[in-house]
């Protein structure tokens, strides 16, 4: 039976009467064990977020502490009941998620455009105001949609950053994918990534790399990663020095953070020259 509601209260309602939403902005719940440990343990401090809809409720934010709920065989939870319209329902569970930022960045990119195409709900400017966010922050991240799906496969597993991955933008997907298996590997960070992108777009075969093979591949391979490794070993046993170093030993100072910057620019070589090996391991393989 449907049931007429004042919109905005917190009442206990019974977990069967409760229904997903149709679109939920996380496709995968992950592991709720914690949740449901600390809500066992705590209670359900924040309510879920419900409106009624037809005969029943539909939840508007709060999949996973409902899912954690389930698990612990409650009969009832503390729902907190709103009378929203379908943009208003999509608006809330969206501003909950970023809130508690939930969502990784390809489902934050899928949510700005359901909203900006999906329902016809407003552009890009509506939607930065509503969230709070900047228009750039939302042009960006829709942005991320147009990169190749195993791309976004690794950014959904949080292998890759939102930043790092917005680097990628404008490459070819050979090298788009070629520069994320080197995050990954390397965990390079995003000023890095930026840096090898743009001289990639600029020149596009710019690095050196000797015709090796097979085993040959491998061997080099290893090679250049242990000198990298090393290379960083240095790095931060030299700016420990540079730490210590009395403040008024301006020469010094001086001297070291210049040997620094070399060490730098020969990590950026190594990485650059290994791109090089894996852009043309995978012409080789196409």
């Amino acid at each position: 039976m449907k049931q007429e509601l004042h919109p905005g209260y917190i009442e206990e309602v019974e977990i069967k009467l409760i229904k997903r939403s149709p679109r939920p902005l996380r496709k995968n719940l992950g592991s709720i064990g914690d949740l449901a440990a600390s809500i066992s343990e705590n209670g359900l401090l924040e309510p879920i977020v419900i409106r009624p809809l037809e005969d029943k409720f539909e939840i508007v934010a709060g999949n996973r502490r409902l899912a954690a709920c389930k698990s612990l065989g409650m009969r009832k939870v503390p729902c907190h009941i709103l009378s929203l319209n379908e943009k208003e329902a999509f608006e809330a569970a969206l501003v909950e998620n970023l809130q508690h930022q939930t969502l990784n960045a390809v489902e934050e990119a899928q949510a700005f455009q359901t909203y900006v195409d999906g329902y016809g709900y407003g552009g890009v400017s509506e939607l930065a105001r509503r969230i709070g966010m900047s228009e750039q922050y939302v042009s960006q991240h829709l942005k991320l949609l147009t990169l190749p799906k195993d791309v976004l496969e690794k950014v959904t597993g949080r292998l890759v950053s939102a930043s790092q991955a917005l680097e990628l933008l404008g490459l070819d997907e050979r090298d788009q994918r070629t520069l994320s298996d080197l995050v990954i590997r390397e965990g390079i960070p995003s000023k890095v990534v930026r840096k090898l992108a743009k001289e990639v777009k600029t020149y596009p075969d710019p690095f050196f790399a000797p015709e090796v093979h097979g085993e040959d591949v491998r061997h080099v391979q290893k090679t250049l990663n242990k000198c990298i490794l090393l290379l960083r070993t240095t790095l931060i046993r030299l700016d420990d020095v540079i730490r210590h170093l009395d403040e008024n030993n301006l020469v010094e100072r001086e001297e070291l953070l210049c040997d620094r910057t070399m060490i730098h620019n020969q990590i950026d070589r190594l990485i650059r020259l290994r791109i090089k090996l894996n852009r043309t391991e995978y012409v080789k393989a196409s």
